[in-house]
């Protein structure tokens, strides 16, 4: 009997050392895993190939090794014991998630290594002798398809893990479901793009877009005044420019309104958006700012055109990047290093007073630039870059008529909407009434502070610091005054708040005053807005306060800043405050899943997507 007892226990020290070395041994490669697996997902989204080949290969080897070691017997019996066997499942879940994750990642880059890149990357692959080959993207879709399967089955691991008795472990479960939520919408998306992409480039034949080139130093909501316009062809992957002219050729002899949905009337309306191409773009909503553009061209022309592409010398001067320096005149040579001085102020000043000539040199500077881009002398890996940092900025936006393609174009965040960000989104944006450029000068700084009640709802605190640097001796048409009893510098303008669905109560004060702002809806979305004039050299502050009843989702308040796209990105600050005056953690929502703050603040150059935890 005693030796049946001593063999018992050595029995169950053994199981217990083969535990404890199974477990530290799980932990470690668990954790070598999910760092390899980050490294090589961040890697294949630099286009670094052959290193996230190399991190995919070692997550996988720690992935297996894992897997292994659910298997010994000490697992084995755990997972009959009561108190402990949900924690062994939980682990075992956890396992098999990160298998299946490191399995996707494997086959994405399968899918990339396919379509056979060249020295300059994937973008090498896709972009030869001035045409996208559109047959790549057949070669790509059926591995990114097999990934998102894959990513699926991840996911389904850790559906209805049970919940263990180790806290750790359960933070574990909701950063991992976090991360493959994240991974599977990507890759999804990723499916459609390939899908409807080759489409949007003519794959099923030939489209035309409006092609609006804008300038921010005379700021619009929907990015700047447009001076340009040219109608582009997507024809099989070659894309050609044609019949460029200033908008002002645009002539609407009906002298008839665009058609446009009813809450963009009643907003926008009485700007002139409806029938002045000079004021089209007044709202921040691209799509619908898009409608009213096709529908003002078939009106001027009787032709019908399957979307609308805008860009600014920012993203001209990004592209510079891929094509190199473009040749404009008497200004020199353009690249990403002084389009921004060049193009939205000095032109201003060299042709002051001589529009044609203006027109003329900004005319050659947009055909050089596209007859280099059809030319396919152009640095791929570069160009994809600058049209990358373009795109990020808003600086390049495009709208498609075709429902599906738009669905693509969406999930590319090329789209310039508002409306498929994440619920509780603000913006703030001005309109110029000075009829100059005198945005060039403009800084603000957005500072949004929420405070949380008891019954979840938010009151809303959003302050907009408007800093106008331009001088009071420069005059002419970076800051002239071309309206009457105005002052040189002067920068008068229509300041915008759109607030959240559901929002209401907003009260405006400038510089301390109370005002009585002017309302309407920009989609489904509140606005208030109120004119604002700033001398040269100073600085106003307009502050908005709403409330926003049943803002939370999911156990937490989550919000979102849409910027505007102008000259300087504005500046902005992010406060929050609980039922118990407590500041509350803050999240932005990132594929990093980066660290809650009390305050957080950046540059808002493009949509930054917050979760406010409780």
């Amino acid at each position: 009997m005693k030796l049946l007892r001593r063999v018992v226990v050595a029995a169950l020290v053994i199981l217990a050392i083969d535990g404890c070395y199974a477990a530290v041994r799980l932990t470690l490669e668990m954790k070598w895993a999910a760092s390899a697996l980050d490294k090589g997902a961040h890697k294949l989204e630099d286009a670094k190939f052959n290193k996230a080949e190399q991190n995919f290969d070692i997550a996988r080897l720690h992935a297996r090794a894992a897997e292994r070691m659910t298997g010994h017997l000490s697992f084995e019996l755990l997972s009959h014991v009561p108190g402990i066997s949900s924690d062994v499942h939980t682990i075992g879940s956890l396992v098999a998630a990160v298998n299946h994750g490191v399995d996707a990642g494997v086959t994405a880059l399968d899918g990339i290594q396919a379509m056979d890149p060249a020295d300059e990357g994937l973008a090498g692959a896709l972009y030869e002798d001035g045409r996208v080959d559109l047959a790549a993207f057949d070669v790509a879709r059926p591995y990114v398809e097999d990934a998102v399967d894959l990513l699926a089955e991840a996911r389904s691991d850790l559906a209805g893990t049970p919940v263990g008795n180790v806290p750790q472990l359960s933070r574990a479960v909701e950063e991992a479901g976090e991360r493959l939520d994240s991974a599977l919408d990507a890759a999804s998306e990723g499916v459609r793009v390939i899908e409807q992409l080759p489409r949007l480039l003519g794959a099923d034949g030939s489209r035309r877009y409006f092609l609006a080139f804008q300038s921010p130093s005379e700021a619009r909501g929907g990015g700047g005044l447009i001076g340009f316009y040219g109608i582009l062809e997507a024809d099989q992957g070659e894309i050609k420019l044609g019949h460029l002219e200033p908008i002002g050729t645009l002539t609407n002899r009906k002298k008839e309104a665009a058609d446009a949905p009813g809450w963009f009337r009643s907003l926008y309306g009485s700007l002139g958006a409806l029938d002045e191409w000079r004021q089209v773009n007044s709202s921040i909503n691209f799509p619908a700012v898009s409608e009213v553009i096709l529908d003002r061209y078939e009106m001027t022309t009787g032709e019908q055109l399957d979307g609308v592409i805008t860009m600014d010398p920012l993203a001209l001067g990004e592209l510079t990047q891929g094509t190199g320096p473009i040749d404009a005149g008497a200004l020199g040579k353009i690249d990403s290093r002084n389009a921004r001085e060049v193009l939205l102020k000095d032109i201003y000043v060299e042709y002051q007073g001589r529009p044609i000539a203006q027109n003329r040199t900004l005319k050659i500077l947009v055909d050089h630039f596209w007859s280099r881009l059809g030319s396919g002398e152009v640095n791929v890996t570069g160009f994809s870059d600058g049209l990358s940092d373009a795109v990020a900025g808003g600086h390049l936006k495009v709208f498609a008529t075709d429902p599906e393609i738009e669905s693509a174009l969406v999930d590319l965040g090329v789209d310039g909407g508002y409306e498929d960000e994440s619920s509780n989104v603000q913006a703030v944006f001005n309109n110029n009434w000075s009829a100059n450029k005198i945005d060039y000068y403009l800084h603000r700084t957005i500072e949004t502070y929420v405070v949380l009640d008891a019954d979840g709802e938010a009151t809303i605190t959003t302050t907009a610091m408007l800093s106008n640097f331009a001088s009071a001796d420069e005059g002419g048409l970076m800051s002239g005054a071309f309206i009457e009893g105005q002052e040189h510098g002067t920068n008068t303008m229509s300041l915008f708040f759109l607030m959240p669905e559901g929002s209401r109560d907003p009260v405006v004060t400038i510089d301390g005053k109370e005002d009585d702002p002017f309302r309407g809806r920009d989609g489904g979305a509140p606005v208030a807005w109120t004119i604002v004039r700033i001398p040269a050299g100073e600085t106003s502050m307009v502050t908005l306060t709403y409330e926003l009843p049943d803002g939370i989702r999911d156990g937490h308040f989550p919000f979102t800043l849409f910027p505007q796209t102008t000259v300087n990105p504005d500046a902005f600050v992010l406060t929050a405050e609980g039922p118990d005056g407590r500041l509350l953690p803050i999240r932005e929502i990132t594929p990093d899943l980066t660290p809650a703050s009390k305050l957080v603040k950046g540059v808002l150059d493009r949509p930054h997507r917050f979760r406010i935890e409780l």
